[in-house]
């Protein structure tokens, strides 16, 4: 089955943009929002190199366990939406695609989490652009480092959390510390999956383009905005299990998509993942500062170096 890109991004152009994009390829492009980082990222004979990999033999225990672990992630990507039905060209394209990662980078393989950011590309951007958007961020973006063993990545974005938390909002900071709450409890998923557990797939697009266009400036900025807007609630509670389930909600369906969503809302306003993203762009941080504290994080230490 072929996969065609799904979402409507396109529509927000002008008739006169979105008639040029139409005639000139048919089927659909990858959408306006990603198509910008698809030039940065593709190589030559883009499309060789991916077909090369789809037909490519690996008889090793480590591509064998890949294969096993993708075949059940698949059903539990954006399980709501029919595209990755069982039937649907979505699931083949997004098998067709975690694959081909885990054999063009055999050490890493596949991690669980990778499936629900493919997925999303896949929804915006063709195949052979969603396969190299990927790498693009595994390689260029320093994503490799949260599948990692020991998860170096996953404990250097939860350590510098924790320091925006002590200077944005410190009496929740205070909370998660007399809780004995620590931020991989909650950021975890968050990380791997890019909040793709969290955020429809229709909605992803505006994620990732802002992480394309900020690195993960962006995602902590879209944490403080979660958080900031939990805060009420969370300070107004003293029963650690009440607290996680605010934070990591029980399953990944669309009704609890929408009950986290509400949870977010602050009284008489009308908000979703949008305008979410918006506000998180508009957050200020100094990102060279984040950026000093990524190029001094040691991956075999998890720990930060003497900053400059």
């Amino acid at each position: 089955m072929v996969h065609t890109v799904q979402c409507d991004c396109d529509k927000s152009l002008g008739s006169l943009v979105r008639n040029i994009k139409f005639w000139q390829s048919n089927p659909k492009p990858t959408c306006h929002l990603l198509a910008p980082w698809v030039a940065a990222c593709l190589p030559r004979q883009a499309e060789v190199i991916y077909n090369n990999l789809q037909t490519t033999c690996l008889d090793t225990a480590e591509h064998r366990e890949n294969s096993v672990q993708i075949d059940l992630d698949l059903g539990r990507t954006y399980p709501d939406e029919s595209y990755f039905y069982e039937t649907g060209a979505g699931r083949e394209a997004l098998r067709r695609v975690l694959m081909a990662v885990s054999k063009y980078d055999p050490r890493l393989g596949y991690v669980q989490g990778m499936n629900f950011i493919t997925a999303a590309l896949l929804w915006h951007a063709t195949e052979v652009d969603s396969f190299w958007l990927l790498v693009h961020l595994l390689e260029d973006y320093d994503m490799r480092d949260n599948y990692l063993p020991r998860l170096p990545g996953l404990s250097k974005h939860c350590q510098i959390v924790n320091l925006l938390l002590i200077e944005r909002l410190p009496q929740l900071h205070l909370l998660f510390c007399q809780h004995r709450i620590a931020c991989e409890l909650f950021i975890t998923d968050w990380c791997f999956t890019m909040f793709g557990s969290l955020a429809p797939v229709q909605d992803m697009g505006a994620l990732l383009a802002g992480f394309f266009k900020e690195g993960w400036a962006f995602f902590y900025k879209v944490v403080l905005v979660i958080l900031g807007r939990l805060q009420i609630t969370l300070l107004g509670t003293s029963d650690v299990s009440e607290i996680l389930v605010a934070l990591r909600p029980p399953s990944r369906s669309q009704r609890h998509w929408r009950e986290f969503m509400n949870c977010l809302k602050r009284r008489g306003e009308t908000l979703n993942w949008l305008r979410l993203f918006k506000e998180a762009g508009e957050v200020r941080l100094d990102e060279e500062f984040i950026r000093k504290l990524h190029f001094g994080f040691s991956l075999d230490t998890s720990q930060f170096g003497r900053l400059r």
